[in-house]
């Protein structure tokens, strides 16, 4: 029924928070500036990045995991994300500046 989707996040560095997503989690660039970057999260899922103040954490991102869930959480774990398992198949992380992001398997 629903496909892909856009998410926009505030960040205090657009260019550190574009090094995270692409480097650490894999997404690819799909549009870049100074106070506003683009990320193709996959299966049509986009992310901005908009220069502001993160909010006080009430939202939560929550990514699909293609492949082995424990594989996935590794390969992040190993490029210094920190988790805090919520159940089976679902992580809980943040980003550099804070915001809430999740892992569902």
């Amino acid at each position: 029924m629903l496909s892909g989707g856009h998410v926009g996040l505030a960040v205090r560095d657009v260019a550190r928070a574009v090094r995270f997503y692409v480097e650490t989690l894999g997404m690819k660039l799909v549009e870049e500036g100074p106070a506003r970057s683009v990320l193709d999260a996959g299966d049509g899922f986009q992310v901005a990045l908009v220069q502001g103040e993160p909010g006080n954490g009430s939202s939560l991102v929550v990514f699909g995991v293609r492949g082995a869930f424990d594989d996935v959480v590794a390969i992040f774990e190993n490029r210094g994300v920190a988790f805090e398992r919520v159940g089976s198949r679902l992580v809980r992380f943040e980003d550099p500046d804070g915001n809430a992001l999740a892992l569902r398997g």
